[in-house]
């Protein structure tokens, strides 16, 4: 078994709690810890796993090990006089980071079964006593990343003699297992970058981690001064595992298009990503819009006259308002309502002549 260097405080109530079973009528035989539905053997030798001297486990600051509480089985060592008795039991457990204890706390191990050797007049002589109603403890909870022990010991209480009183106890040695809590870092955002692929722009990033995160608000800017949303990714809550997230901007601007990503947690705060920008030139200049700002028309300045283009209308969710042809090279947008749109000119064949943005006011 793991040799564990114990901290000062350990030996000393080590030395305070022997377990003698030669002294005592009564005592403990067997004794077990169950953390997380697991029973580790505390002086007891079965299959489970031993507890003295366990990794637990590595934990997130977020996580649970609960601690169940644990099992005695006691004994008598008279049959037929009853002059002993076993009343009960409890469980009694220290978390402490370094040589320092943090918290304490107990379970009430109450009456469950009597086993074993009966005498005629009714005095069971092997008992087991479990947490029934202490419920459970999350040890993780509160606890800040680091390092820590698990100190763990048992008393039964009773009496040697036949005057029917609880007033005596058997106290086990202490006993320690080891585990480590870590910090779940807040959402780590890798690689984000863009591409562009011809007449969109396509957004790329990674998480390492993520700590309540809701989703991501893809933003954009013409100046890096204003922004506006363009849509949104959901995100994964909290995870450790790496996850790869992307957006399609459809429909950039003709210039500088900034962009950055709004990480939103659950409970509405939030924060920016890096900006990453890509300058875009519409087809070498081919075409352009005026005015804009505009309410009934705007004409496009198109490099041949005689071919014929079509338009098509988009918001910024990327629904189509308008399919037209373009009549001297106008488009009517009164009808459309207040907002911001781009507009898609394509040439006799499909191929897309320009990419503008405009605004309806």
């Amino acid at each position: 078994m793991k040799k564990l260097n114990l901290p000062k405080t350990f030996i000393l109530l080590t030395m305070l709690f022997i377990y003698n079973h030669a002294s005592a009528n009564f005592g403990i035989y067997e004794s077990y810890a169950v953390l997380n539905d697991v029973y580790y053997d505390l002086f007891a030798n079965t299959g489970n796993p031993d507890f003295n001297g366990a990794n637990l486990g590595t934990f997130m600051t977020d996580g649970e090990l609960i601690f169940n509480g644990g099992q005695i089985k006691t004994y008598k060592e008279s049959v037929d006089a009853c002059n002993s008795n076993a009343c009960g039991g409890t469980i009694f457990y220290t978390i402490y980071l370094g040589a320092n204890p943090l918290s304490t706390g107990s379970f009430s191990l109450t009456y469950d079964v009597g086993f074993g050797d009966q005498s005629g007049s009714g005095c069971s002589i092997n008992q087991q006593w479990d947490n029934d109603a202490s419920g459970t403890t999350n040890l993780i909870s509160g606890l800040s990343a680091g390092n820590y022990t698990l100190a763990v010991y048992c008393i039964a209480t009773g009496s040697n003699s036949d005057d029917g009183l609880c007033n005596e106890t058997v106290t086990q040695s202490v006993l320690s297992a080891s585990f480590v809590v870590e910090a779940i870092m807040p959402v780590e955002i890798m690689d984000f970058v863009l591409k562009n692929t011809q007449h969109s722009i396509e957004l790329n990033w990674q998480t390492a981690s993520e700590l309540n995160n809701s989703h991501f608000e893809i933003e954009r800017s013409a100046d890096s001064g204003k922004w506006e949303t363009l849509g949104e990714n959901e995100g994964h809550g909290t995870t450790l595992t790496q996850h790869s997230y992307s957006f399609i901007d459809k429909w950039p601007l003709t210039g500088l298009n900034y962009y950055r990503l709004k990480q939103v947690d659950f409970n509405g705060n939030f924060e920016y990503s890096k900006v990453i920008s890509v300058n875009l030139v519409s087809n070498g200049g081919k075409g352009s819009i005026s005015p804009n700002p505009a309410s009934e028309a705007i004409s496009i300045n198109l490099p041949n006259n005689s071919e014929t283009y079509q338009a098509t209308v988009y918001d910024l969710s990327g629904k189509a308002w308008q399919n037209s042809n373009l009549p001297n090279n106008q488009l009517i947008i009164s009808e459309l309502p207040n907002g911001i749109y781009f507009l898609k000119i394509t040439d006799e064949i499909g191929r897309t002549v320009t990419q503008e943005r405009f605004v309806k006011n």
